[in-house]
């Protein structure tokens, strides 16, 4: 069978933007203050076809190294999670992340959200 470079191209090109045109959409408000000792209440909405991943929220503190990982109960196509902010922390680091085959992050671990 010969391909011509012109329909390699083609192949290429709609395998490569098929991932991004597929992915989810994570819709989320950074937060950006709260007090210790609060709840913060971390919401985010997720546009994708099988609507059926989930959605892990990552934070940290100012006086920790590593991530802690919780799980986001989901409500529809919306995800949350009520997190106790500890007394004694200054900042919390955070990003979430939704997985359904593929991963979609809103932030990163080299580039989250800081919560002062």
């Amino acid at each position: 069978m010969k391909v011509n470079k012109k329909s390699l191209f083609i192949i290429v090109f709609i395998l490569l933007t098929s991932n991004i045109v597929y992915s989810a959409i994570i819709n989320h408000t950074p937060i950006l203050e709260t007090r210790a000792g609060r709840v913060l209440k971390f919401k985010a909405n997720v546009m994708d076809i099988d609507s059926s991943g989930l959605m892990s929220l990552y934070v940290k503190t100012d006086f920790s190294s590593d991530y802690i990982v919780y799980k986001m109960e989901r409500n529809g196509n919306v995800f949350e999670y009520d997190y106790d902010v500890p007394t004694d922390a200054k900042f919390l680091y955070y990003y979430l992340k939704y997985e359904n085959g593929s991963k979609t992050e809103f932030g990163s671990y080299n580039q989250p959200f800081s919560v002062k």
